[in-house]
Order: structure tokens, then C-alpha cells, then sequence
């Protein structure tokens, strides 16, 4: 992974665990990295910054990232409507109720309610 020109910055925003940093690198990709020691993500933190300086000083890129560390408001849309059409997809190939019990795969104990399901009863 080049880490010329990247992008580093602490992601408290980004996760629900603590001592999260997140690096960003010219190409686009993202990496979280966390521990529950904060000296020890802290050490972590500086020394990556410190090659990331060392690396823009010694030999700098062409190009500086230029878009923002924040996503977008559009690829939070994509991202949302990718995993929407995921659920869809999962909800509508899984088999009925009726499929799974005729098979064997579930069997109708005494201590489960016979109930109507899909059209079915089970």
C-alpha cells in the first residue's frame, strides 16, 4: 500500500468502538484500525503520520488527493440502495415455510404453535 499522499485522521464519528483512526489513501481505499490501548493506537497513529510526512517530503505525488476524507451524500445513497436490493434479493429466493417442513429441514413440535404461515399450516 502506497501511503504517499494519504490521508489520515481519527474516525470518531465512523465507528462505535474506540480509538479508531481511519487512512485514506490517493486511491480511494479506507482502512480503520483500532485497539482497545490507547497508547498503543496512538503510537500507531503517530508513526503512520510520521511515514505518511516522510513520504510527501521525500518524494511527493503528481497529484494530491483531492477529494474529501467525508463521504458523499451520494455514496451513502448507493450505499443504502445496494444493501436495500440485497435484503430484497435474500427475502424474496427464500423458501417458504411449507418447502422447508415438507423436506424435513423444519419439523412441527408440540411445543410450537400450529399457525397459518404463507398459506399455509404448519
Amino acid at each position: 500500500m502506497d501511503l504517499r499522499g494519504a490521508l489520515i485522521e481519527w474516525a470518531k464519528d465512523m465507528s462505535s468502538k474506540k480509538h479508531v483512526f481511519r487512512i485514506r489513501t490517493v486511491t480511494g481505499n479506507e482502512f480503520l484500525l483500532q485497539s482497545e490501548n490507547e497508547d498503543y493506537i496512538s503510537d500507531w497513529y503517530r508513526t503512520i503520520k510520521c511515514v505518511i510526512d516522510t513520504l510527501d517530503l521525500e518524494n511527493p505525488l503528481n497529484y494530491p488527493l483531492v477529494y474529501s476524507l467525508r463521504r458523499t451524500a451520494s455514496a451513502e445513497l448507493s450505499e443504502r440502495k445496494r444493501v436495500k436490493n440485497r435484503i430484497r434479493k435474500f427475502i424474496s429466493k427464500r423458501p417458504p415455510l411449507q418447502t422447508l417442513h415438507e423436506k424435513g429441514l423444519i419439523k412441527v413440535s408440540s411445543w410450537m404453535p400450529r399457525s397459518k404461515c404463507h398459506g399455509y399450516w404448519v
